[in-house]
């Protein structure tokens, strides 16, 4: 009897919870997460987000995918900005979003940077939030991105979408806000040994690693993992991504790589402003074009700090149509020459044991008589090859003396050696003194300057065909790139003339800038 009781007392009560044959409800705990949202819903009328879920659930276990940014919209020198598909700008001003355009986005952010600024980081405090519709333009995204680089905005965030919870989280793009006294774009060593670069072709997403090496997917989907791998696997381990679109896209693909690289670990993602200036070769070629490296066992560029040679090189691996990086040939003649800052210069000579110093280009020019071998006037040019260190901040006219003691010697063949930011890699590129003068279609590039190099007035004047370009001030190189870019060439011979006591490294500046002018043969110009 009480065993009956018990078990009609236990119906009971399961009936008066739901039944004991009925399913209870099911209602799941919500999803509490311990990453910081930012509190936009009144002002995401009309957006959808980009959807960063997958990268955000990665971060919260701890991958070393970087955390969202805690902001409060009140919080003062915080800009807050809307972007709609058509490239329309809205700026917020506390209740509703008016419209402002890139300048007027510049026109505020401006006075807010110049408050801000932090003299011992060279970079302001404030901040620029970007509410991005997902198919908004991606141009538009990088015109942001270089204004926060130009005003020294350290702090740009993207609003993106967690799906868990709906909520809006701020995804920080990283500025490098030292670009804006280099000219054109260039990374430190360092860095660059720390930064992979995401490409896209037709829709296939192509990785090139440090070093220079590409990596294509095998599809347009699910890349992720190998690309994954691919970065896990390098030493050093890479957490810098930029990401390179053409400027005509949206911004899913930039949705894409957040979820198919969440696994990767990369803390820092970078739009890659410089397509804005100097569109990239719409296809690279289908086999990467391995570029030779120098074996420098004689230590020439710890006697001088070589000049910068990368934006050259990556058109180069990307196109035929420029000349790759040198090899020097195991059998030939060489004499090497390094020449510093102070344009005091040294030799190795073959049967040398150690470097030699010399007083003047007298000097110089007695090494390359005693190695060059009996040359007569009008026939062949010696076989001897000079490998030339020189120091980036060296006078131009050290190389300019350098080409007319060669000349009086009937020695041609010379080879320079350039610094490639990835890896760092050195490099060797053919300046060899030409076998017939100038021809009358070459192209032109006469740099003039007022005042010291350190603080000069640069004009740089283009002539190619019948056509002139002019570019002056600061960033006269990133002008003379983004007009090549836009197709003002190809062209077969680039010469290029400098104010002699020029630092030898605006010539190798000038040749990354003008690089997709494509010339095949670069010539100097006293």
């Amino acid at each position: 009897m009480k065993r009956a009781l018990a078990i009609c007392f236990g119906a009971l009560a399961l009936a008066a919870c739901g039944g004991g044959n009925q399913p209870a409800a099911n209602t799941p705990a919500p999803f509490i997460s311990r990453l910081s949202a930012f509190a936009a819903d009144d002002m995401l009328a009309g957006l959808t987000l980009p959807d960063a879920t997958a990268y955000w659930s990665m971060a919260e276990a701890r991958n070393g995918n970087t955390f969202p940014v805690k902001a409060k919209r009140d919080q003062p020198e915080l800009l807050i900005a809307r972007v709609l598909p058509g490239a329309e700008i809205a700026l917020w001003d506390g209740k509703a979003f008016s419209a402002a355009g890139i300048s007027g986005l510049r026109a505020r952010l401006q006075p807010m940077a110049e408050a801000t600024f932090n003299a011992d980081l060279q970079a302001s405090s404030c901040a620029l939030i970007v509410l991005a519709h997902v198919e908004s333009s991606w141009s538009t995204l990088l015109e942001l991105e270089l204004a926060c680089v130009e005003l020294r905005v350290g702090n740009l965030w993207l609003g993106t979408h967690d799906k868990r919870g709906e909520v809006t989280r701020l995804l920080p793009l990283k500025v490098d806000t030292s670009q804006v006294v280099a000219e054109g774009y260039e990374l430190a060593p360092e860095t660059a040994a720390g930064t992979v670069l995401l490409h896209w072709v037709k829709a296939n997403p192509i990785l090139r690693m440090p070093d220079g090496a590409l990596r294509r997917a095998g599809s347009a989907a699910g890349w992720g993992k190998g690309f994954a791998a691919d970065i896990a696997s390098a030493k050093p381990r890479p957490r810098r991504v930029q990401l390179s679109l053409p400027p005509t896209a949206t911004l899913r693909p930039l949705e894409k790589a957040l979820y198919e690289l969440s696994g990767a670990a990369l803390a820092e993602i970078e739009p890659y402003w410089p397509v804005l200036k100097t569109p990239p070769v719409e296809e690279p070629p289908r086999e990467a074009r391995r570029l030779a490296r120098f074996d420098d066992e004689r230590g020439m560029a710890a006697r001088v700090e070589p000049p910068t040679m990368s934006e050259y090189w990556r058109v180069a691996e990307q196109s035929d149509r420029l000349p790759l990086p040198v090899r020097p040939a195991a059998a030939a003649t060489q004499v090497l020459l390094c020449v510093d800052q102070d344009s005091r210069w040294s030799s190795l000579a073959p049967g040398q044991a150690d470097w030699a110093e010399h007083a003047d280009m007298a000097e110089v020019t007695e090494v390359l008589v005693a190695n060059a071998g009996e040359v007569e006037p009008g026939a062949k040019p010696s076989a001897l090859l000079v490998l030339l260190a020189i120091d980036r901040r060296a006078p131009w006219q050290c190389l300019l003396e350098l080409y007319a003691a060669m000349a009086r010697v009937g020695v041609r063949r010379l080879h320079v050696l350039v610094q490639d930011q990835l890896g760092p890699t050195p490099r060797l590129l053919d300046l060899s003194l030409p076998a017939a003068e100038l021809p009358q279609d070459a192209a032109r590039l006469e740099l003039g300057r007022q005042g010291q190099p350190e603080d000069g007035q640069y004009t740089a004047r283009l002539f190619i065909a019948e056509s002139e370009f002019n570019a002056e001030g600061p960033r006269f190189l990133a002008a003379l790139a983004r007009h090549v870019g836009q197709g003002a060439g190809p062209v077969e011979t680039l010469a290029i003339r400098l104010p002699a006591d020029e630092p030898a490294a605006t010539f190798f500046q000038l040749a990354n800038a003008l690089a997709r002018l494509y010339p095949k043969r670069l010539r100097l110009l006293a």
